[in-house]
C-alpha cells in the first residue's frame, strides 16, 4: 500500500535574475513500511524535498506538483490542517538535534505535548508515556532524565529523544534529514539501528537523507540518486550500488571505493555542482560527465526503466545511455 506520493514536484525561488528551480519534476512512491535512501552532493535538492513533504518551506518558496499521504493531498493545504498531520501522520528528525528541541522546557514535557495534542491524553498520561518512549529509544532513568533540559544531554542522547518525539504517535512517514552527521561513528551506528528497528517494528515508512552511501544502502531497501534537483538513478538499493548505470551514480560509487581502498590518489568528481540560478541546458550533469555526447547538453533526458543490464529488475535512470523504450 502506498503511504506517500509525489508527482511532479517543483520548488522554486524568486530572485533578482528571475525565479530559479531547486527541485525540478521529481516523482517517487514509498509504501508502507518500506524504506528509501536519498543520496547527492550538496545543493542536489534532497532536503528542499524534505521540507516540501513537511509544508516547512520558508515563504517565499512556490511549489507546484502533488504530494499524497495515504491520498491526501498535502500541497495547498492550510497551516492548520498540516498541524495536525505533522507529529501524528508526519514526523521528522533534522540534523542539529540541539536546535530542534526547545531549550526552555524539559524533554519529557516535549515528548508529552505531542501525544496530548494528537494522542488526546491526559498530562499524567503523557507523562508516563514520555518515559516508556525514552526508555524504548535508550535514555537510561527515564523518569529522572525527563525532567531534565536538552542541554543536560549528549549529541547522540538528544538525538535519541528526536527520535522518540517523531515516533510517538506512531506515524505513517517519518523522514530523517543527515540525522547523524554530528556525531562519532559508534554513536551514529547506534542512532541509525535504533532508527531502522523502531520503524519496523510500528510500520512507518521512512526516508532517510544522507551522503554516506555506504549508510544508506545498510539502511534503506530503495535508494534515489539525486542531482540538481533532479532523479538521475532510482531502484533497490544492491541493485543501483552493484549495477550503477547513471555516469554520476558511478562517480559516487569510485569515491567510496577510495575511501575503504587505501592507497593512491582519491577519485573526484572533476567541476563543481551547477549554480542553480543558471543551470546547464540539457541534462544537469553533462559539464562534469565522462560518457558526455552531443544531444546531452540539448536534451533533458527523463527517468526511464533500465533495459540495457540484465536483471535490474524496477531500476530506472535519467541518462542518454539508456535508450528510451
Amino acid at each position: 500500500m502506498s503511504v506517500l506520493n509525489v508527482s511532479r514536484l517543483k520548488v522554486s525561488y524568486p530572485s533578482r535574475d528571475g525565479v530559479f528551480d531547486v527541485v525540478r519534476g521529481l516523482s517517487f512512491e514509498l509504501d508502507e513500511a518500506d524504506s528509501l535512501g536519498i543520496a547527492g552532493e550538496s545543493g542536489s535538492g534532497k532536503s528542499q524535498t524534505a521540507l516540501a513533504i513537511m509544508g516547512l518551506l520558508p515563504d517565499n518558496a512556490r511549489v507546484s506538483g502533488s504530494i499524497r499521504l495515504d491520498g491526501q493531498e498535502l500541497l495547498g493545504e492550510s497551516e492548520q490542517d498540516l498541524d495536525r498531520l505533522r507529529g501524528k501522520s508526519l514526523a521528522m528528525v533534522f540534523q542539529d538535534p540541539l536546535s530542534a528541541l526547545n531549550p526552555y522546557m524539559t524533554v519529557g514535557r516535549q515528548i508529552g505535548e505531542v501525544l496530548e495534542l494528537h494522542q488526546g491524553m491526559s498530562a499524567k498520561e503523557a507523562a508516563r508515556r514520555s518515559c516508556e518512549l525514552l526508555q524504548m529509544t535508550g535514555i537510561d532513568e527515564p523518569g529522572r532524565r525527563s525532567k531534565a533540559y536538552p542541554h543536560q544531554f549528549s549529541g547522540g542522547q538528544r538525538q535519541r529523544i528526536l527520535i522518540a518525539m517523531a515516533l510517538a504517535c506512531g506515524p505513517r512517514l517519518l523522514i530523517a534529514d543527515e540525522p547523524t552527521t554530528a556525531l562519532d561513528v559508534t554513536v551514529q551506528k547506534k542512532i541509525l539501528e535504533l532508527l531502522r528497528s523502531l520503524c519496523q517494528e510500528i510500520g512507518t515508512a521512512l526516508i532517510l537523507i544522507s551522503h554516506d552511501l555506504a549508510v544508506l544502502s545498510g539502511m534503506c531497501r530503495n535508494l534515489m540518486i539525486m542531482y540538481a534537483g533532479m532523479e538521475m538513478e532510482r531502484g533497490l538499493s544492491e541493485q543501483v550500488l552493484l549495477q550503477a548505470t547513471h555516469p554520476y551514480t558511478a562517480a559516487l560509487l569510485r569515491t567510496l571505493e577510495d575511501l575503504h581502498g587505501g592507497a593512491g590518489p582519491l577519485s573526484v568528481i572533476p567541476g563543481e555542482p551547477p549554480d542553480m540560478r543558471n543551470p546547464p541546458g540539457g541534462c544537469p550533469f553533462h559539464p562534469r560527465c565522462t560518457e558526455v555526447m552531443p544531444h546531452c547538453s540539448e536534451v533533458i533526458p527523463r527517468p526511464r526503466p533500465v533495459k540495457r543490464i540484465a536483471g535490474a529488475q524496477s531500476q530506472w535512470v535519467a541518462c542518454h545511455l539508456e535508450p528510451e523504450q
